[in-house]
């Protein structure tokens, strides 16, 4: 699949379907502070027309994700500046609604690695920074690869629950024309 098409398949999906990032978030929401949280990114300069971050509350996980364009470098810096442009007025405003510190995670999807990833324990740096902001990076590559895997598993327990129903289906046949008067 082309960066381009991974990409616009992504975000066609992936905000409506948070379970692919996190089989946690399997029942979003999409309340009317979602609306005012996404004006407030709105505020923060993000243009109206741009469609690359979304806000969603899962239960009681608040969650951004943010997609890069398939082909785009950026380093863990530029998406940390990035992140906390909107990250600190939606903390603030979650804590004005909420009456309460929440935390709130953030997800940037990506298709390459980031630049610093290069260098000796780039990644592992990355990693740190980014978890100090509750932030993480997902390939799209490993997103397609984890949904697809999980996909099948799912199908492998139920395939594996069909059998055992028909074991019991069996065992309870053979009880019922064992016991007398059954005929």
């Amino acid at each position: 699949m082309a960066g381009d098409n991974k990409e616009a398949v992504l975000q066609k999906y992936i905000f409506e379907h948070l379970w692919l990032l996190d089989p946690g978030w399997d029942k979003a929401t999409v309340p009317v502070m979602e609306q005012a949280v996404s004006k407030l990114i709105q505020k923060q300069g993000v243009p109206k027309d741009r469609f690359d971050i979304k806000y969603r509350v899962s239960g009681t996980n608040h969650v951004v994700v943010e997609l890069k364009r398939s082909n785009r470098k950026v380093s863990t810096a530029a998406l940390i500046e990035q992140i906390n442009k909107y990250r600190y007025p939606i903390l603030g405003f979650l804590k004005d609604t909420e009456g309460t510190d929440v935390e709130l995670q953030t997800v940037c999807l990506v298709g390459e690695d980031l630049s610093d990833w290069k260098h000796e324990g780039g990644r592992e740096a990355s990693r740190q920074q980014l978890a100090a902001i509750n932030a993480r990076v997902v390939k799209y590559d490993k997103l397609i690869k984890d949904a697809k895997q999980s996909y099948e598993e799912y199908l492998d327990a139920h395939k594996k629950l069909g059998t055992v129903r028909e074991v019991l289906a069996a065992i309870e046949d053979a009880l019922g024309a064992a016991q007398p008067g059954s005929d």
